[in-house]
C-alpha cells in the first residue's frame, strides 16, 4: 500500500518537474506543498523500512535457528543469517543462500524423517531476492542523482528511478510476504510432525516400563 502511495506522490512530482522544466505554470505554493508531502513520505517510508527491515530478519535469523536445531550441518552458522545482511558484498549474495537452504533443507528434513512430501518451492526465493537486488542498486543511483549539483534535471532523474523503485516495490513486497509465509507454514507443519513423534516414541517407553 505503502509503494503504491509513494508511486502517486513521485508521478505527481515528476509532473510538476516536467512542467517547470517546459517553463509551464506553476506556483509558489505547489512547490511547497509537493516539497512537504515528499519529505513527510519519506520520513513514514524510512520507519515502516526499518521497521519491517528489523523485524524480517528477527524472524529469519530464528527461522536459520530453529532449523540448526533439527539439522545439524548448514552451510552457515545461524548468526549469518543476521549478519549477512550488513556485511559488504556477502550481503549480495548469503541471504539468498540462507534462504534457499531453508526451503531445501526443511524440505528434505520432513521426506527423510517422516515420509512426506512438503509444498516448499524454492522456486519464488531467487525471484524475490532478484526484485531486492534490482530495487538496491536503483535506489544507489537514485541517492547518487541527488549528490549531484542540485538542478531540476537531476531531481526529474532521481524521481523517475523512485517510480521504477515503487513499481518493482509492489510485487516484492507480495512475494516477501507469500515467501515468509509458505514457510512459516511448512516450519509448523515440521514441528507438529516432530510434537506428534515424540508423543509416539513417549508412548512407547511407558508401554516397555
Amino acid at each position: 500500500m505503502l509503494e503504491m502511495i509513494l508511486l502517486v506522490s513521485n508521478y505527481l512530482q515528476y509532473d510538476l518537474l516536467n512542467t517547470v522544466i517546459n517553463d509551464g505554470d506553476y506556483t509558489f505554493e505547489e512547490l511547497e506543498a509537493n516539497d512537504l508531502r515528499v519529505g513527510l513520505l519519506g520520513i513514514i517510508y524510512l520507519i515502516a523500512f526499518l521497521t519491517s527491515g528489523f523485524l524480517f530478519i528477527r524472524w529469519f535469523r530464528r527461522a536459520y535457528f530453529n532449523l540448526h536445531v533439527k539439522v545439524k550441518f548448514l552451510n552457515q552458522s545461524e548468526g549469518w543469517a543476521a549478519g549477512a545482511w550488513f556485511v559488504p558484498f556477502i550481503n549480495l549474495f548469503r541471504p539468498y543462500q540462507i534462504m534457499k537452504e531453508l526451503f531445501i533443507e526443511t524440505r528434505l528434513y520432513v521426506k527423510r524423517f517422516f515420509g512426506k512430501e512438503l509444498d516448499l518451492s524454492s522456486s519464488w526465493v531467487l525471484s524475490w531476492w532478484v526484485l531486492w537486488l534490482i530495487s538496491g542498486v536503483l535506489g544507489r543511483i537514485s541517492l547518487g542523482f541527488l549528490k549531484k549539483e542540485n538542478t531540476v534535471e537531476n531531481l526529474l532523474d532521481s524521481t523517475m528511478i523512485d517510480m521504477t523503485i515503487n513499481l518493482l516495490g509492489i510485487p516484492l513486497a507480495l512475494i516477501t510476504i507469500y515467501v515468509v509465509r509458505k514457510y512459516a507454514i511448512a516450519e509448523q507443519i515440521m514441528y507438529d510432525l516432530c510434537v506428534e513423534e515424540e508423543k509416539i516414541q513417549s508412548s512407547l517407553k511407558s508401554d516397555l516400563l
